[in-house]
């Protein structure tokens, strides 16, 4: 979150009686957190330092450090997967202004400072594997992400914009794989040249002659 949005909520945060927080802002500036030092390495001092709150509040409002995670996750999921399922299903754009729409943001995810990329994308090299609910809940996000983009695929060649000739679901799995691949590298680089050149091709590749 930026620095303004920060205090913006810190003080929604702290204006309020105890337990009449903000709990979405509160759950906004822990997933930051969370998004930037993963689950491991992300302490209740940062915890408290990014919410303004107590161990002691946030553990009642949220449990332990674990179930606020999980419900970061699905605060994640719920406002940045489904934010791009909802871009790749507007009818009212051309199926590759879409994918191109959906593709910014992620270019302007891996572009940050903090060089934080995607909160899925970097749970599933943190835990994917070794916990077997986040993995699940991880899983079903890039389903339902993939079956976004290859809805918006098939929209596409039936509105003579994308190529017929190529299989939707295996297009979608290719825009997925190549936004994971390139927010885990914006982990160490948050240069998105050669990410945004990859992503300009991929569209280039798909549009019908």
């Amino acid at each position: 979150a930026s620095d303004v949005y920060k205090r913006q909520t810190m003080n929604r945060v702290a204006s309020g009686r105890p337990r009449k927080f903000d709990e979405v802002a509160v759950l906004d500036l822990a997933m930051n957190s969370f998004w930037r030092g993963g689950f491991h390495g992300t302490s209740y001092d940062d915890l408290e330092k990014a919410t303004g709150l107590r161990r002691q509040s946030l553990i009642y409002a949220f449990g332990d450090k674990r179930t606020m995670f999980d419900k970061v996750i699905a605060h994640y999921i719920s406002a940045r997967v489904e934010g791009l399922v909802a871009i790749l299903d507007d009818p009212r754009t051309p199926a590759p202004d879409r994918i191109q729409a959906a593709f910014k943001q992620w270019i302007a995810d891996a572009s940050v400072e903090d060089q934080r990329g995607c909160l899925v994308v970097n749970t599933i090299a943190e835990l994917g594997g070794n916990d077997a609910d986040v993995s699940a809940k991880l899983e079903e996000a890039t389903v339902r992400l993939r079956a976004g983009f290859a809805r918006c695929l098939r929209a596409g060649q039936a509105e003579g914009t994308i190529s017929r000739e190529l299989d939707p679901n295996a297009l979608a799995a290719l825009a997925v794989a190549a936004g994971d691949g390139a927010m885990l590298h914006s982990r160490v680089s948050a240069d998105v040249t050669a990410m945004s050149s990859a992503l300009a091709a991929f569209l280039q590749m798909i549009r019908a002659l």
